[in-house]
């Protein structure tokens, strides 16, 4: 608030002004200020004192920009992502307020997003800000970044590969089990799985297996190992029914992709057996044995006339 006199020169303020500050933020603030007394009295040469005072009302002080707040018309999953699992468009609504002076023109903008791959990937929006502006002159924009993965991630068919015999990794019989017998028990069978996500995507999170041979519904989580670019797990024993399947940063899950390992670490023992040989080279009968799994490479000696060589064998379920 500055008061200026009529008549100069003033003693005490040769300017003739007595100036009182106003610095917080008000709406509708009354000032008064007297001239008759103080170290900012007006006294003109001849000695003659300013008799009045001046009160000044209906000050507004407006300092701070609008305050702009966001919301969307989906919720958002707790991974900070919508996914897959949300209904889609999704409207991003921008709201501006003044508690002060009051907002002057636009309030609100809003920026709809359809499913289509342009809206993949994490965005920052609105691309073009509304500027906000209150009454007092204060401006403000925002933008808010949005994070969309629709898009469910894959699962390539799992590659079963056996374990290191020699320098040449071991194959299956013709029954398709891995025998394993005489290798140390934790020794087994390699499951490997590549998983994509296609950008701009959420990434992959994690590749998943359930060993289960029940095969729920809703299978339990492992987590398979990355090795490289590949996730790996190993299978110790026989899994008849074994499901993969991946999951996103944004929580989408792809399908499930089943396999199954077949293994045998049996030393079978062969049982008495009378057999003869057709002139194809099939057995004329049944051998049996014990303890042998399905799979299992069973070695007979021919012990009786002509008294060489061996008869090799499949054991089958």
């Amino acid at each position: 608030l500055s008061l200026s006199g009529s008549a100069t020169p003033f003693v005490g303020d040769p300017n003739g002004k007595f100036v009182t500050v106003v610095s917080s933020e008000n709406t509708s603030a009354t000032v008064s200020q007297s001239v008759t007394a103080g170290p900012g009295t007006f006294v003109d040469l001849a000695g003659n004192l300013a008799s009045n005072s001046v009160t000044v009302s209906n000050i507004n002080i407006d300092m701070t920009p609008p305050l702009i707040t966001s919301t969307f018309s989906q919720v958002l999953p707790a991974s900070g992502w919508f996914n897959a699992t949300t209904p889609l468009p999704i409207t991003l609504t921008l709201t501006a307020s003044d508690a002060l002076s009051g907002m002057s023109g636009a309030t609100t903008q809003t920026v709809t997003l359809a499913n289509t791959a342009a809206n993949q990937g994490t965005l920052t929006l609105p691309t073009t800000p509304t500027v906000f502006a209150d009454i007092a002159g204060n401006t403000a924009t925002k933008t808010v970044v949005v994070k969309i993965d629709t898009v469910l991630p894959t699962l390539a068919t799992p590659a079963i590969v056996g374990p290191i015999v020699g320098s040449l990794p071991l194959v299956p019989n013709a029954l398709g089990f891995f025998d394993l017998t005489g290798l140390a028990g934790t020794t087994g069978v390699t499951v490997n799985l590549t998983a994509a996500d296609a950008a701009p995507s959420s990434g992959i999170q994690s590749v998943c297996y359930d060993l289960t041979t029940a095969a729920p519904a809703t299978p339990t989580c492992t987590p398979a190992a990355l090795n490289g670019t590949v996730y790996t797990l190993t299978v110790l024993g026989t899994t008849a029914v074994a499901r993969a399947w991946v999951i996103d940063n944004a929580g989408n899950q792809s399908a499930f992709q089943s396999f199954s390992v077949k293994i045998t670490r049996s030393t079978p023992v062969a049982n008495g057996n009378n057999f003869s040989m057709l002139q194809n080279g099939t057995l004329s009968n049944a051998l049996t044995s014990t303890g042998a799994a399905a799979g299992a490479t069973l070695t007979y000696a021919i012990s009786t006339q002509p008294a060489h060589g061996t008869v090799k064998v499949t054991a089958a379920a």
